[in-house]
This record gives C-alpha cells, structure tokens and sequence, in this order.
C-alpha cells in the first residue's frame, strides 16, 4: 500500500454506492442504447453507509511500525486487514455500521486492540482512531503442578491489569501446558502482567500480578472433587455412549430410594463421553449416581462416600424391555398415566411410569419379568393387566379402554357456592366434577374397587385454599365400588357444613396472634392440622382476629404479644357457625 492509501481492494469498496446505477452498462449482452427510467413506483435500492477508520501504529517509543497488521474484528472472527505505510499510518474502509475493534500486530511487539468502534462519521470521512501503540514482546515460562504433579493440558492466561491499562488493551495471550506441565508464552507484554492457570476439574484461582518475566512461574491448582466412571452395557462390555448420568447428593444419613427406576430429563450436560466415561464434580461427602441408556435399564449405582477408592467400578447396565402401548378407545392427545407396578397392590409406587398424550404411551425399559400393568385417564375407566415380558426388547400391547361407572353425588351444604368432588385411588389421575346449583354432582369414568373422595372449593382465594388444605390433611371419603356397577350413589358434606371457624375480638393493641392448639387429650384427628391453619397475625379494620376454617372439636385458644401469652382459654368450635371470643 502507499503511503497514505487504501489497501488493495479497499477503494473499489468505497466505490459501490456510486456504481450501482451504471457499473453493468457497458457489459455484454447489453442493450446499446442508453438506460431510461421507468415510470413505475419501485423503491429506490440504496447501499448500505459504509465507514473507515485511519491511525498509526508505534512502538513504545513512539517510531512507526512499517508493516504491521491492522486488523478488523467482529467477536472473535478477523473480518478484514491491512498493512501499515512506511509511517506508520493505515486506512481501512469498507467498514459498515455498527461496532466494532481493531487489532495491531507487529513482530517483536505484544499485539494490541482497542475496542468499541464506530465507523460512521456525519461527514462521511474516515475516523482518526489515533495512535495504537505496541508494547515489546516479552516471553514468560512456567510451570502448572496439581496435588505436586506435572498438569498437562492447563491454560495458562497472561494480559496487563486491564483496570489500569490504556485505550490500546494488549490482548491476552494463551499458552496450553504440555505433557511436563511446562507452558511458554513468547508474545505477552512487559511486567507488570496478570497470569492466571485455568484447567479443568481444578479451582479457579486468582490471577497473579508478576513483576518481572526473567524467572520461570510456578502455579499449584487445587483439584476438584469429582465423581468419575464408565457406562458399559452388563453384557458384553460395550461403552454406552449414549449413555447419560445425573449425580444424586445424599445427607450423611440419607437413605438411597431405589424402589422406582430413575427416570429423568436426558440435558446435554448429562451425556457421557463417546466412550462411556464420565466426570461430575461432587459436592457432599455421601452420593450416588443414576444412569439411563436407550434399550437399558435405568439403574441408581451407590451409595459411595469418601471412603470409596477414587475410581468407581465400571457401571454395568443390564438390558431391559421396553413396553410401547396402543391405546384404543381415546383420542391421541388425551393424556394417559401408564405404569408398571411389581404387584396389584394400588398403594404401591410404580416402578417406571409414563404421562402424556396417548399416541405415545411408551415406558422406559425394565427387567425381563412379570409386571402388573395400569393405564389410567380421565376419559376412561382404570385398566389392570398382568405382562410377561420375557425377554429384553420391544414389546407392543393393544389395550381397548372402556368408559366405567359414574358417581352420583349429593352435597349437603353446596348453596350454590362453586365447589367441585374430586375421586382420586392409588397413584392414578383424579375424576373431577363440578357441584351443580341443585347440589349434584356426577363423577364418571370411575372403576370397581376403593375410591376416596373430596369436597373441594376451585376459588383462588386464601380461604378456599385453607379449605383444601384441611380436607387433604384430615383425608377423604371412602367408598368401594362393586364390580358390574353402572351407576353408585353417595353423600358427601360441603366445607361450610364440615368446618367451623373462630373469631377474637379484642380491644388490646398489644395482641398480634392468634394460635390453636390441641388439648392433651384431643383426638388423633385435630394432631394432623398443618400450623399454618392454626395461626394467624391478621387482624379486620374492627380488630378481629379471625380463621377460617377450622376442624370443629376442642381447642386451646392462645393469644400472644409477642413472646408474651396475653390470654389462654379452652373453646368448642362448632360447624357451620364462628365460635367468637371477646377479650377486654
């Protein structure tokens, strides 16, 4: 480039704008006569603004640096560069809107940046960035140790305090230690520098101020506790590098619940490595892991502790078979709940489970046995089968649900008030239906056998919520439906009618709780209430302490100032009806 000018190819950008209307007009295949305007409304197509930044680039000692690089960049990618005239100076153009750095590179130097450009200038001229000066290269050389090992593969950062550094940053240098754990850096600025090692599976450390770069650097990195393994399948060895592990923390007297298989959300950071190896930093003192694969059975491998050799046994996954349903008798999307238990018992948790749409009604694998299947929905009655699955692999199994009985249920008590009856059994979805305004309510898609039911107010207020607590600690309404039931019929008690509440009234300002408390010889029932519905801070604008609602039965009514009890008195409370106390 000459002094002063544009670099190669720089000007023909600069030119674009002007050379878009004719540039073509004289090419082949062209029409002879000269170009016409239309008299069409088309928009006028107009190049984008196109800016360009001019400076010199020095050494320490303010001489020119013929030759050296200036470079365009955009985050981490050089977009364009030009060298420099025998003063120094540089012209790069063709820089659109927007911001943007530059970088200068000479031999012998450190190279530099400066950052947080704009090239648009209102006067369409270059913008004079200045001097960008280049600080001598200074080679810095070192070793990274960990536990007093040699760590191969550390980075090694060195850069200027960039809190006291001008607007020309010297870009941070990298080194990678090698296998002796030796790392060089030949091209960083003078001292004072900041060094900082970073290596994977190893605290961060600060960086460290070094003043002077004629001695070899020393670092020692503390290594993270991890968890290490390798996920191979049980049979014949094969890494599974599908494989995909979660680590599960345990308290020093946790125990480890391994009644369900794990099954949890297959995230990228949870993958092994392509040969089933794995690392995972550990945080406690007692763990486990759980381990899912495609075709495999998902399997929780623990409970390890400190004491554990540092490698853990390989972790074999035995291969499991995968049971994928059709469902008849449904639309695709409804949801389904299907789960396979070890036994008919409705109590039991399951051992893998699946809930969504039904076009997709798919378990995760499990051992090769016998298993009790459920598929429950809210469209159809509960279905219970037993399966055989022999043998590893895929298993399809065509189930026609049916519609079930229904539940006719009258509630005492309803008013009007919007209440729904839920029908819940086992670890199936619940039955919900609303109250009507005659007190009725049908609960469908039911099937023979226990059923507990709920009287429930859907309203999002404080009250209705207590309510629902209430009727969820104290448990539900029982009834056995036969089998070959069409239709069975209940009654059921509205909150109004099953719960009480209780007011105190008081004048004392110093009162700013309310608490109930179970008698010593108060039945089991009024022991299982959460503190939350036996307590309250809030008063009414007249001062009344209210709650609501309240078991009915005999309490010890307490009221405090503070730590201070103010008053203590035994009450009944009574359905249907506040009980209201007064204090003077």
């Amino acid at each position: 480039m000459s002094r002063g000018g544009a670099p190669n190819g720089t000007a023909a950008r600069w030119l674009v704008p002007l050379l878009l209307g004719g540039a073509c007009a004289g090419g082949p295949n062209r029409d002879p006569e000269p170009y016409a305007p239309t008299t069409t409304n088309a928009p006028e197509l107009l190049a984008p603004p196109v800016g360009a930044f001019t400076g010199r680039v020095l050494d320490g000692n303010g001489r020119p640096l013929q030759g050296a690089r200036v470079q365009r960049i955009d985050g981490d990618h050089v977009v364009d560069e030009v060298r420099c005239g025998g003063d120094g100076t540089f012209v790069l153009g063709g820089v659109p809107p927007g911001r943007c750095s530059l970088r200068a590179l000479a031999d012998g130097c450190a190279p530099g940046q400066r950052g947080d450009l704009d090239a648009t200038n209102d006067d369409g001229t270059a913008i004079d960035v200045g001097a960008l000066v280049l600080l001598p290269a200074t080679p810095y050389r070192g070793i990274v140790r960990s536990g007093g090992r040699a760590l191969a593969g550390a980075r090694v950062r060195v850069h200027t305090d960039l809190q006291t550094a001008g607007t020309t940053v010297p870009l941070v240098r990298e080194a990678i230690t090698d296998a002796d754990g030796w790392f060089f850096v030949p091209d960083a600025p003078p001292p004072p520098v900041l060094v900082q090692p970073l290596a994977a599976w190893h605290v961060r450390e600060p960086a460290r101020r070094v003043e002077r770069a004629d001695a070899d650097l020393e670092f020692e990195l503390s290594a993270v506790p991890t968890i290490t393994g390798q996920v191979v399948d049980a049979v014949d060895g094969t890494p599974l590098g599908d494989a995909y592990v979660q680590r599960i923390e345990l308290a020093p007297d946790q125990p480890l619940l391994t009644t369900s298989l794990p099954d949890f959300a297959r995230l990228p950071h949870d993958r092994v490595d392509r040969d089933g190896r794995f690392v995972r930093e550990r945080r406690s003192e007692r763990w486990a892991v759980a381990v899912v694969a495609a075709g495999h059975v998902g399997t929780v491998f623990g409970p390890f502790d400190t004491t554990t050799e540092a490698q853990p046994p390989t972790l074999a996954l035995p291969r499991g078979a995968e049971l994928q349903c059709q469902l008849a008798g449904l639309a695709p999307t409804t949801t389904v709940l299907v789960a396979l238990h070890a036994d008919a018992s409705a109590s039991t948790s399951p051992l893998v489970r699946y809930s969504g749409p039904a076009a997709h009604a798919s378990l995760p694998p499990v051992p090769p046995g016998r298993w009790h299947l459920r598929i429950d929905s809210e469209e159809a009655a509960p279905h219970e089968q037993w399966l055989e699955l022999a043998a590893a692999g895929i298993h399809r199994v065509d189930v026609r649900l049916a519609a079930g009985p229904s539940l006719q249920a009258t509630v005492r008590g309803a008013d009007g008030r919007p209440l729904h009856v839920m029908a819940t059994r086992g670890h199936g979805l619940p039955r919900t239906a609303e109250v009507l305004a005659d007190g009725t309510a049908t609960v469908r898609h039911l099937g023979p056998g226990p059923w507990q039911l709920y009287v429930l107010d859907p309203r999002p207020d404080w009250s209705a919520q207590c309510q629902r607590w209430l009727a969820m600690d104290l448990g539900p309404t029982s009834i056995d439906l036969p089998a070959g039931t069409a239709t069975a019929v209940v009654e059921l008690v509205a909150p109004a009618l099953a719960f009480g509440s209780v007011q105190l009234r008081t004048n004392d300002p110093t009162i700013d709780r309310l608490v109930l408390e179970p008698p010593t010889d108060a039945p089991p029932a009024l022991g299982k209430v959460r503190a939350a519905l036996r307590r309250t801070d809030l008063r009414d604008g007249d001062g009344t302490f209210r709650l609501d609602p309240v078991l009915p039965g005999r309490w010890l009514l307490r009221a405090f100032a503070g730590a201070r009890l103010v008053h203590e008195r035994a009450i009944e409370v009574e359905t249907g009806a506040p009980t209201v106390v007064t204090l003077p």
